[in-house]
């Protein structure tokens, strides 16, 4: 009998360790785990400044995106782009540029350039296919991973402010507000319309409040976009708040990539 036990025992432990490998497996090949790309207003003195963070606790950056593959733009109401100059902030770990302090509404257009990451059997690793197996590694599938952010700035600019926040820009995942920020209040909605490649995405839409919490990929809310592609949010205070929402397009290349992973992001602020 204690012998029929101690089996028992190993066999449980063994079925434990098999799920706590795949589950782990799991967590590391999941694009939802990658750091989110973020547009924040920040002041340093009599500076405004933008960080474009990566980040999992929201709103402080835990690491910075390399500078080449970012581009940051700014938008007016004349609709034209006007790049800004990123530099490297190690103390903040973040990519920071300056703001024009002309009084104007912006919207801001980030762009963080694909990525290639691949599921191998040694865990996910950075590159593509060609490239890892030269290394050794068999690779399972190769992801094209790119990022998209918008940050809405100088609101109570009036039809400025208003005609920016719904502006669509063209980004393959865009999110665009459908009523101006400017003029929420705690206590009221935000609704935005998530568009893929132009078109209403029913998808997983949720938002964040910087300050929110300190743990690790936690939102105020998430819910569904309906076949609209609009969700609705309620603001329950005053701060800098975002929206996110993501999207992975199968791609028929394997030679190249599997996957197309692409998420997006809206920074506002309601006071």
């Amino acid at each position: 009998m204690e012998r029929l036990k101690q089996m028992r025992r190993k066999w449980s432990l063994r079925i434990f360790s098999g799920v706590l490998a795949l589950c782990l497996a799991n967590i590391a090949s999941t694009p939802v785990f990658a750091h989110e790309f973020i547009l924040k207003p920040v002041q340093v003195g009599d500076k405004s400044r933008v960080e474009a963070q990566a980040a999992h606790v929201f709103m402080v950056s835990e690491e910075m995106e390399p500078l080449q593959d970012v581009e940051l733009f700014a938008v007016q109401a004349d609709l034209k782009r006007l790049p800004l100059s990123l530099e490297e902030n190690q103390v903040a770990k973040s990519l920071q540029a300056d703001l024009p302090e002309d009084g104007s509404a912006y919207l801001l257009l980030g762009h963080r350039k694909p990525q290639l990451w691949s599921d191998t059997t040694d865990d996910v690793q950075a590159g593509g296919r060609q490239e890892l197996e030269e290394r050794g590694y068999k690779v399972l599938s190769v992801g094209r991973y790119e990022k998209f952010a918008k940050l809405l700035l100088k609101q109570g600019a009036g039809v400025e402010s208003a005609r920016l926040s719904e502006q669509i820009v063209g980004d393959p995942l865009e999110i665009v507000l459908l009523n101006d920020p400017a003029a929420l209040k705690p206590g009221d909605k935000l609704s935005c319309r998530v568009l893929w490649q132009g078109k209403p995405l029913q998808t997983e839409v949720k938002a964040g409040r910087d300050g929110f919490s300190p743990e690790a990929d936690t939102y105020t809310a998430s819910v569904k976009s309906n076949a609209e592609g609009i969700a609705e949010f309620p603001i329950d205070q005053p701060g800098i708040w975002f929206i996110r929402a993501g999207h992975t397009e199968p791609v028929n290349d394997a030679s190249y990539v599997d996957k197309w992973v692409v998420s997006a992001t809206y920074t506002f602020v309601v006071e």
